[in-house]
Order: structure tokens, then sequence, then C-alpha cells
């Protein structure tokens, strides 16, 4: 057995998907919500057996190796030693050792994140460290975010790290070095360095504050091939385990926001930076929960971040509620005065909707028209986009009753910005649906049929004796057939597993998937019931040979017709015929 099986022998596929995706048992295998893309029926399965996951939806599947490359966005070879360190699986040497083209980028980032966490407690950085304890921050948490400073002198990071044997060029490519003025320096300089860590917790790139009044308060790492800002949040690799096992997730503006939640004792919590929340990040959110609890800066921008973020978390099918900051201008003030009330004030999120009632009453006088006006068609907008009904109804209801106006009027008035919304977006979603087809493409006759023989060999004399593997249309289907017909003829019955052993590894995939999707369809079907399916469908296919037969002769007849040639003309009629009767008897 190679390593690789190794690992997949020993890690548990349905356990370990588990850990991002909620899955119910559905007959031998289970089935949940893709984490891949946005559904509402679930189409993702994963086959204990099988030890494979694939999703009808997106047509996306593979091993555990596979799922942990997709869901943590690894390299092959980093995903496979991720999982042998799960396993207890020892790699060989030349495997361990194996280099991506990335790894250098994060050995530069890791070693400038070393060095700026020993430069933060050297007297240069007295200003630096003393910003930290002043705003409250104790050594534990400086220590476990590996909070740093940047010296001023502009070079002291490149001539640290060329001397280990990395190249200017290097430098500049992992974000840490500037080439200006034909000359290479120091991203950062005299600042205060926070950095910034992947989902797997390796250092990827930093957020660097002043300490003075100079603007930009915050500089980031340019992208680089390990780093996009739009695909980060800030301290998600601390918080992913709290977030899933409390199944929410605390989402707040700033680095320091996080920072000081997390040492306040609410370590399910990330941080968007700063930046407009965008879809990467709700996706990485969604591969440890679907409830979020914004708690973004009471100020303006925050409001309008709010407002962005939940309209995109709603697309996204989330749960929301808001977390509304009581006093100060962030969490981050809360924590440092109050950390208890900081937790309270977690635990008391309200309700999406009924946040966003508040805060649009709060900014409206409804006693004046054009406000009540104005009010109406943000509150209508927000309760068109409320998937359930019975929700729908009530809000209407709240919302008639706080405007002063009847249910039936807002039920008009929504029912007519529905029908606007609609028209404006047919094309739109003809568009996508067109794309969806694409994507997931129809099972056809001969594939169906197939899966029947793979899930109940045990009708394999049933299927040989009305089909032959000609009778298939796929050259890989006529080769199943056939290899499938011989093993029934020589051995009286197939053994699957054993076949299936000899084939390529593209053609176990394809089996695989085609069993799985068979079994999903019939998961609650009897052996009575799969019998008459078997029957139905292999004469439906068996038919379909005739019809493709019968043209080709008929065609045929209508040349022979055509040229007078009478000797064929018989010749093929009587083919013909004898083909109807064959039909007939099948």
């Amino acid at each position: 057995m190679n390593e690789l099986e190794e690992i997949k022998n020993k890690i548990d596929i349905v356990e370990y998907v588990g850990k991002y995706v909620q899955l119910k048992q559905s007959g031998r295998n289970f089935k949940g919500l893709c984490p891949f893309h946005s559904e509402k029926t679930p189409s993702f399965m994963v086959s204990p057996e099988k030890q494979i996951w694939h999703c009808f939806g997106c047509n996306e599947g593979g091993d555990v190796i596979s799922f942990v490359e997709k869901i943590e966005g690894l390299t092959f070879p980093e995903a496979v030693k991720e999982l042998a360190a799960q396993a207890g699986v020892k790699l060989s040497q030349n495997f361990s050792e194996r280099k991506e083209p990335t790894d250098k980028y994060y050995a530069i980032n890791e070693l400038a994140c070393a060095y700026y966490e020993k430069a933060l407690f050297k007297p240069e950085a007295k200003q630096a460290l003393d910003y930290l304890k002043k705003r409250g921050l104790d050594d534990k948490t400086i220590k476990d975010f590996r909070l740093g400073f940047s010296p001023a002198q502009g070079e002291v990071v490149v001539k640290e790290l060329t001397a280990l044997g990395y190249t200017k060029e290097d430098l500049v490519k992992a974000g840490v070095a500037n080439a200006k003025n034909d000359r290479v320096i120091d991203q950062f300089r005299n600042r205060l360095m926070f950095p910034i860590t992947n989902v797997q917790g390796k250092t990827i790139g930093f957020s660097a504050r002043v300490l003075d009044d100079t603007l930009p308060k915050y500089i980031n790492t340019p992208e680089t091939l390990i780093y996009h800002k739009s695909n980060i949040l800030f301290g998600l690799d601390k918080a992913k385990e709290q977030a899933r096992k409390q199944d929410h997730l605390v989402l707040v503006e700033g680095n320091m926001d996080m920072i000081f939640s997390y040492q306040a004792g609410v370590k399910n919590v990330a941080a968007s930076s700063g930046t407009a929340l965008t879809e990467s990040q709700l996706d990485l959110i969604k591969r440890f929960t679907k409830n979020i609890k914004i708690a973004f800066d009471v100020d303006l921008a925050g409001q309008n971040a709010t407002k962005r973020a939940i309209e995109l978390a709603q697309d996204k099918g989330f749960n929301i509620k808001v977390i509304e900051v009581p006093e100060g201008k962030d969490p981050a003030d809360l924590v440092k005065n109050d950390p208890d009330k900081w937790i309270k004030t977690c635990k008391k999120a309200k309700y999406v909707v009924d946040y966003i009632f508040d805060s649009t009453f709060s900014k409206y006088d409804i006693t004046n028209i054009l406000d009540k006006k104005r009010a109406t068609k943000e509150l209508l907008g927000t309760i068109s986009r409320l998937p359930d009904p019975v929700e729908k109804e009530h809000y209407l209801q709240i919302l008639a009753q706080r405007i002063g106006i009847s249910l039936q009027a807002l039920t008009d008035a929504l029912r007519k910005a529905k029908s606007t919304t609609n028209s404006k977006t047919k094309k739109t979603e003809a568009l996508t649906e067109k794309v969806e087809e694409k994507k997931t493409k129809p099972i056809s006759l001969e594939e169906h049929v197939m899966s029947l023989l793979f899930v109940a060999p045990n009708y394999a004399d049933f299927f040989f004796n009305k089909l032959k593997p000609e009778d298939f249309v796929d050259p890989r289907l006529v080769s199943f057939a056939k290899d499938l017909n011989q093993l029934s003829i020589d051995r009286g019955e197939i053994d699957l597993e054993k076949w299936l052993r000899k084939q390529s590894k593209e053609n176990q995939e394809y089996v695989n998937v085609l069993t799985l999707r068979i079994e999903d369809e019939f998961e609650e079907i009897n052996d009575e019931s799969l019998g008459e399916e078997i029957f139905s469908s292999v004469l439906r296919l068996r038919h379909n040979a005739y019809e493709d037969a019968k043209k080709k002769l008929i065609g045929q007849l209508q040349e022979a017709e055509k040229s007078g040639d009478k000797e064929t003309l018989k010749k093929t009629m009587n083919e013909l015929q004898s083909l109807i009767e064959q039909e007939r008897n099948i």
C-alpha cells in the first residue's frame, strides 16, 4: 500500500467532510448542501464505502485529498502533507521535501514575521510596545498574535533575509520588500506589525500601523501569489474551530477589534480588515458555519458596510444577526472598558430584519410623507428578499402598523415592486440557467442502464439476455458491457470491485460517480421496484437500438428506391420486417 492509499484508509471521508458540511444519511451514503456552490436542495454526496464525494449540482468530486485541496485552497502536495499529519502517516523523503513554487514566499513571510516579533521587544520599539499596553493588550495576546515592529531603517529585513540566501527579487515577490529608484528596500518601516495568516495559519502578509498621525494609518502587503486581500479574513485561522463548535462567527471590521474580542473570550471572531465584505470571504466562512453576527463600526461608513454585508450574506444564504455596540466607536473600545459587556452584547445580537427596521425608522421622520415613502420603499426591499412567506407576512404586518397604512396596500406595493424586479432579472436568470445546464450534464439513458447494472449485478443474466454491448453508443460503455458480459459468462457472477480495480483511474471515477448518482436516486426503493426499473430501462434502451437500426434501414430503402435497385430494395425490406418482428418479441 502506498502512502496516499494509507492516508485515505486512515481518514474517514464522512467524518472529515462532516467538519465542513452538515451531512445526513441517505441510504448507503450521506448527503448535504454543497460547500462549493449555492444550493437549496442537497446534491452533495459522500460515499463511505467508496471513500469519495461528488456534487451533482456543480459536477465537482473526488477523494478526501481533492476535497482538502478545494475546501482549503491547497495544492496537492500541501493537502497530502496536511492529511498525512492528521493520519499519522510518515511520508517518503522525496514527497515530504517536495517544493512548490510558492513555498519560498511562505518561508520569507514567516522569517520576516519572526524578525518583527523579536524587534518589538528592542529599545527602538518602545513606542510600539507602549501603545499596545496602553490599548489594553496583555503579554499573552501579543504573543499569540505574534505582533511585531518594523524598524525605521530602510533595509534591515532585506539584509537579514538576503543573508539567508533569498534574492531581492524573491523578497519583492513575497511582499516584504519594495523596488524603488533602483534600490530594494523594506516594504514596512517604523510601524506596528500585524501578521496576516491564511486559514491554515501560515503567514502570508502583514497589516502595518503607524505610531503617529502619518497617513495612511494602515498599509497592507501588496497583492502577491500567496496574499489576496479579498480572500482573507484576519484571525479566521484562530476562530474557525470555535466558529464550527458554536455554529456562528462574529464578524468585526478591524484587526484590533478581532484581537480584543479574542482576548475577552469571544474567540469565534474574524475581521474584514476595514474592507468591504466579499463573496470570497463569505465562501470561506461557509466552510465552518452559515450563521454570522456582524459588529461593524457605528459610524456612517460602518453602517453602510453593514448594509452591504447583509445584502451579500443574504444572497449567499447566511442566517444573520447584528451586534449593536452600545458605547464607543468600535468593539475594541468596548472590550477595553468592559470585556463582560462585550460578551453580553454578542449574546444579545439582533435578528437582521429587526435591526434593519429599527435603523430605518431611526433615520426617517415618518410623520413626513416623503420620509414615510422612503422608509417604506427601503423596508419593502428588505421584506421582498425574505424567502419564507410566513416571515414575509409577519414583517408586512409590522410595517403596516408602524407607518399607519393598510396591509393590502403594502401587499400590492410589494407585488408591483417584485414584478418590476422580475422583469429586469429574467434575462439574468435565463443566462444562469444555461450556465447551470452546462455545468450539470443530465445522465443519458445508456448511463442510467449501466448504473443499474453496477448497483444490481445480480440482474446480469437479464441485462445481457436483452441487450448486446453494441446497443450502447458511448465507446466506454460498450467496453464496460463487453467486460461485464464476459465475466457473467465465464464465472456466472460479476465481482464488480475486482473488475473496477483493474480499470484506469479515470474509469474508476466515472463508475463511482454513476453508482453514487443511482444510489441517491433509488435510495428508498425496494428490490421489487428496482427490478421493475431495470426491466423498463433495459427495454427502453433496446427499443432505442431498434429505432436507430430501423432509421438506418429506412434510409437505405429510400436510396434503393431512388436508384431503382430492386435487389437491394427487396433485401433491405426483408431486413426491416425481420427487425420489426424481433422488436415485437423482446
